[in-house]
């Protein structure tokens, strides 16, 4: 971010924390109060706002579980796994990881690699998986056969609603196109979604930013068994000492847990700062409006997103 800064020239303060956003309608101007990493504070005021924070927060999602506290071993949120390797005595640990989604599975990969005793996914919700593979293959393929300008200027074209339809034909193609690769995981206990239900994996990429996984190499873990998948459709219930309790009674011995269950969407964070008043004008951002089109946010076709 310091070189990004350098390089572009740009007045950036790193470490500040901002409060309070109001707006005053006689001024036409905004009063953003900021305190500094120094513990400074004081209040900007500027014509315009630009909230580039994300369609995913950075305050993350800690369910409430029975009995938490009982548990003798290690909990903690995905965002603060850094390497599995760091973690004392590894190849004695078994590891349970509660989400299913792309962070579950690169975490349970690194657990994998760095040789931990044994390794759970617990899966509640149906997800879609594609290899590299389908992904160049169906869903980049513009971008393989016209130049890269043209191929951003037509991804970028596509609104929402027929951009949706067709991925969700892309996503039956692509899982025939990764038909051993899904039978293999839906055979080691993976729910698995092929596009039947009229869903494409672009609804989860774009609308619920989760619940999907393109291939980094977790999945032949999966298949050959070094992943193991617990399937709960009630998720998790509680812990006892060793072990996490899954709603339908299935005990799952572990000695570290991770909570791959995702973050707070950034509407949090900008009602937090801008009040309850502005959002009910904004609506909930990320989602669609009445005309189909993203609130707060620019659709890219290939799931590139930029705020504005």
């Amino acid at each position: 971010m310091e070189h990004y800064q350098k390089v572009m020239d740009l007045n950036v303060e790193f470490g500040a924390t901002v409060g309070k956003i109001d707006y005053n309608y006689s001024s036409h101007q905004y009063s953003v109060a900021i305190k500094s990493q120094d513990g400074n504070e004081r209040v900007v005021t500027s014509r315009h706002l630009v909230l580039a924070t994300g369609l995913i927060g950075s305050d993350p999602l800690h369910p409430e579980f029975e009995n938490k506290s009982s548990f003798a071993g290690q909990i903690y949120h995905s965002m603060t796994h850094k390497s599995a390797s760091l973690i004392p005595d590894i190849g004695a640990k078994k590891v349970a990881i509660i989400g299913a989604g792309t962070s579950a599975f690169d975490i349970a990969q690194d657990f994998v690699n760095c040789g931990a005793k044994e390794v759970t996914i617990i899966q509640r919700s149906p997800m879609f998986i594609s290899s590299l593979e389908a992904q160049d293959k169906f869903v980049f393929a513009g971008w393989q056969t016209m130049p890269i300008n043209d191929a951003d200027l037509a991804g970028s074209s596509f609104p929402p609603p027929i951009a949706l339809t067709l991925l969700v034909g892309a996503t039956q193609m692509m899982a025939q196109h990764d038909a051993k690769l899904l039978s293999g995981l839906e055979k080691a206990g993976l729910s698995v979604k092929r596009g039947e239900d009229g869903i494409g994996i672009l609804h989860h990429q774009l609308l619920k930013s989760g619940h999907f996984y393109i291939d980094q190499g977790a999945c032949q873990m999966i298949v050959d068994g070094k992943i193991k998948i617990k399937r709960s459709k009630e998720g998790v219930k509680g812990f006892d000492q060793n072990a996490v309790i899954l709603a339908d009674g299935t005990i799952i011995e572990a000695n570290i847990v991770v909570l791959a269950t995702g973050f707070k969407r950034s509407s949090d964070v900008a009602e937090r700062i801008m009040g309850e008043e502005f959002m009910a004008k904004v609506g909930k951002i990320g989602e669609l409006d009445e005309e189909k089109e993203r609130i707060a946010v620019s659709f890219s076709f290939c799931g590139f997103l930029v705020f504005c």
